[in-house]
């Protein structure tokens, strides 16, 4: 063996916010993703890997309206006599 160490290839800025919104990378990353994923404030990263594909999910739900909302289910813009009718 000689004294060389291997080198890391890190990924570009676009390649690294890929991987943290959920992509994959190249095999040729994969020393850079094992010390991603097993060095310093590995958790926080695999943590935020994991839950920052949920943050558009889980605004969606809070826009459904929920038990003891004012608004209905489903509203009408206009102020036509059958939608303002409260009897059936």
């Amino acid at each position: 063996m000689t004294g060389t160490p291997a080198t890391t290839t890190v990924p570009t800025a676009g390649q690294r916010l890929g991987y943290v919104l959920g992509r994959t990378l190249p095999a040729e990353f994969h020393r850079w993703v094992i010390a991603d994923t097993t060095g310093p404030g590995a958790t926080r990263r695999y943590a935020t890997r994991c839950l920052i594909p949920l943050i558009p999910i889980l605004t969606a739900l809070l826009l459904i309206p929920g038990p003891g909302s004012s608004a209905p289910a489903w509203s009408c813009c206009c102020s036509c006599p059958s939608c303002t009718s409260s009897s059936p």
